[in-house]
């Protein structure tokens, strides 16, 4: 009896770790990170990578969406982790429309794709070198918290893929996860997942679920 235990709780636990099949990759491909993409951009053009952290801006475009996403280092299956200090930021552009409601600021996402190279922008006034990516898959991940990428704090250091590391009180970084108390807390899973050409039907339950939630809200009020 014991050892059935076991075995049905070791299955649980991998079942749990294991990466999103939207994505995965083959075993064979060598994925490139955040750090050698912004050292050598030129280098690592048309690599294949896996990078994740939290939503800082999405904007729709006419056939694709771009996303500004503060990177953080991923655990083993895949997932973003806001313990430690970001990475600094990178974009990513997804083929279709991600509805805005549902790919919200401070959700956290982890996306496959080839390196483009570096694009420039801004954060603030301050000029930004984007790492880019063309992405072939990404994963939405379940709502347990929100990150507030909205404001920075003093102290510590920060990465610019340009300048590298800034020093203590030269430059911002980003806040650790924010509990937000009092939020809408929305029935079933919140996942999304999808591919470029074949995006998740999950994003109309999650869009349905914020407005039921809404006008359950102003109901009470």
């Amino acid at each position: 009896m014991k050892h059935v235990v076991f075995v049905l709780l070791a299955a649980l636990v991998s079942g749990c770790a294991s990466i999103p099949d939207s994505i995965q990759v083959e075993k064979s491909v060598q994925l490139v990170s955040y750090q050698q993409v912004a050292m050598a951009p030129e280098q690592q053009q048309g690599k294949m990578a896996r990078w994740g952290g939290v939503i800082a801006d999405v904007k729709n475009q006419a056939e694709q969406t771009l996303l500004e996403i503060v990177s953080y280092p991923l655990i083993s299956y895949g997932k973003p982790t806001t313990r430690g200090d970001s990475h600094g930021r990178f974009r990513v552009y997804v083929d279709g429309f991600l509805d805005p409601v549902v790919y919200e600021k401070g959700r956290t996402m982890t996306f496959t794709g080839t390196v483009s190279g570096i694009e420039l922008g801004q954060v603030g006034d301050h000029v930004y070198h984007y790492p880019t990516l063309n992405a072939t898959g990404y994963y939405l991940w379940k709502d347990t918290q929100h990150v507030d990428v909205s404001g920075v704090i003093w102290g510590g250091t920060y990465w610019d893929p340009m300048w590298g590391y800034y020093g203590w009180n030269t430059w911002p970084r980003y806040r650790r996860p924010h509990y937000y108390r009092g939020s809408i807390r929305i029935n079933g899973s919140n996942e999304s997942s999808g591919s470029p050409a074949t995006p998740s039907s999950s994003g109309k339950q999650d869009t349905y679920r914020h407005e039921t939630a809404e006008k359950g809200l102003k109901k009470q009020r």
